[in-house]
């Protein structure tokens, strides 16, 4: 109660609703095409079974903005200078635009112990980059998700 009263005083004190925004930023897009076949014989002494897989896979180093689960938790909460929230979502994949790595590489080194078979044959991909391009990417879209959420807010009044 008392978090309540502080908020809404703050609220209350700069004009303003506040907000609080709980979303995911992925750092790249990856699209994996696996195509798996099994099979399995049993005569009166021996199973046979055998599964074989070909996959084909690309990695695309942009920073996406996805959608929050609604389910789980609201996408945005904002209070306001009564005391009440309002939930609003952007339902969109936002993607920030441009690329940030300085180079992608696939390094098998980099592959960890994993309980499933089919994952420990994908070689890992490393994408390389700076921590100032990194930042300005992950500014980019973030500011593309502010200009969306603005203008839904607008949309809805």
């Amino acid at each position: 109660m008392e978090k309540q009263k502080r908020a809404t005083s703050f609220c209350e004190e700069v004009d303003a609703a506040a907000g609080f925004f709980n979303i995911t930023l992925d750092f790249a897009n990856i699209l994996l095409d696996v195509k798996i076949k099994s099979t399995e014989h049993t005569n009166a002494y021996t199973i046979e079974k055998t599964r074989s897989f070909k996959y084909n896979g690309t990695v695309l180093p942009q920073m996406i903005i996805v959608p929050t689960d609604f389910g789980k938790s609201p996408g945005s909460l904002l209070w306001n200078q009564k005391s009440q929230t309002e939930a609003l979502a952007v339902m969109d994949n936002i993607e920030g635009g441009g690329t940030y790595s300085e180079k992608i590489s696939q390094d098998p080194s980099r592959l960890k112990n994993h309980p499933f078979q089919f994952a420990k044959k994908l070689t890992p991909v490393v994408i390389e980059t700076t921590r100032s391009k990194y930042k300005e990417a992950a500014k980019r879209s973030l500011e593309k998700y502010a200009d969306a959420f603005i203008a839904k807010t607008i949309s809805l009044k």
